[in-house]
């Protein structure tokens, strides 16, 4: 399950997701511990960890991340010779190649497709 369908589902069953220190989505259900039907079969078909907080409501713990996005500086050449330079967000735990032919390569197999490329993370100044 994608950390976008799990948000999805869970806000269809009026639960709330956030995220923990960690960047770990944590659903809140508002189900009681007394109740826990519902939520031990979403977690049981999820592969979710079941807890509960301070409250007596029942928590999941997801395993999912928060995607940790950096700023890179990415250099594209076209088959056609044309060249860009420009900065954009990555996930940068996720295949960065797929991300660069997913966002950038054109659609159209007759214009001018991705011949190459190289990202660097945007360093700050200090």
């Amino acid at each position: 399950m994608t950390s976008v369908k799990m948000m999805q589902s869970a806000e269809a069953l009026g639960w709330q997701v956030e995220t923990d220190n960690n960047s770990q989505y944590v659903i809140y259900t508002g189900i009681p511990e007394g109740a826990p039907e519902v939520a031990q079969q979403y977690a049981s078909e999820y592969g979710f960890a079941l807890d509960s907080d301070n409250y007596g409501t029942i928590l999941l713990y997801t395993g999912l991340y928060e995607p940790d996005m950096r700023l890179c500086e990415v250099w594209i050449r076209y088959e056609s010779g044309v060249e860009n330079r420009f900065e954009t967000w990555l996930d940068i735990d996720s295949s960065i190649e797929d991300q660069i032919y997913a966002s950038f390569n054109a659609i159209d197999p007759e214009c001018p497709q991705i011949a190459d490329f190289k990202w660097d993370l945007v360093r700050e100044a200090k």
